[in-house]
């Protein structure tokens, strides 16, 4: 098991997503410049309606450009493997970032050319073992992603689009 920096937020990353952000907060600034000096990786972990999802995907920190004097910056991000979280560290301070102990999914298939740039993606309704079904279709084909998302989520998790670079969560 691994200890893993989190920052929850309303997007779900994929392997070998490549992601840009705009770092401003206190907390986030720390967690990115700790992430840079330990050359270490971080993780985003989605949070819907107010709830921090026990699943996400380990980034790797590809460049920090935009750097401002008060610290805040524009990072690219690339998506490593998905994980799913054992037990979040809350921080004790408010300037502080989440972390959790993690464990890696090794059951994930990602097709070989892999940014999955699907033309139609959604998730079905979570079943009792908590597990979401993602499908897509990508130029090698039909390709299937298993994700551990968590009691309590909710009835239906559906992704309403995916362009290469961003999808937006939606729960009902």
């Amino acid at each position: 098991m691994r200890v893993l920096p989190l920052f929850p937020l309303q997007l779900v990353v994929f392997p070998n997503e490549k992601v840009n952000l705009h770092i401003f907060e206190p907390r986030y600034k720390k967690l990115i410049r700790h992430c840079e000096e330990n050359s270490e990786n971080f993780g985003i972990i989605p949070y819907i309606k107010g709830k921090i999802i026990d699943a996400g995907t380990e980034l790797e920190l590809v460049s920090i450009y935009n750097l401002e004097l008060d610290g805040s910056c524009d990072v690219e991000l690339l998506g490593k493997r998905v994980f799913h979280v054992v037990d979040f560290n809350y921080p004790v301070k408010q300037d502080d970032y989440l972390n959790g102990k993690i464990e890696f999914s090794t059951d994930i298939t990602v097709p070989p050319s892999s940014t999955l740039n699907a033309d139609k993606l959604n998730i079905t309704s979570i079943d009792p073992a908590d597990t979401a079904t993602i499908f897509g279709t990508n130029s090698s084909g039909d390709s299937t992603l298993h994700i551990r998302i968590g009691n309590g989520v909710g009835d239906k998790l559906a992704i309403e689009s995916y362009n290469g670079s961003s999808a937006t969560e939606l729960l009902s």
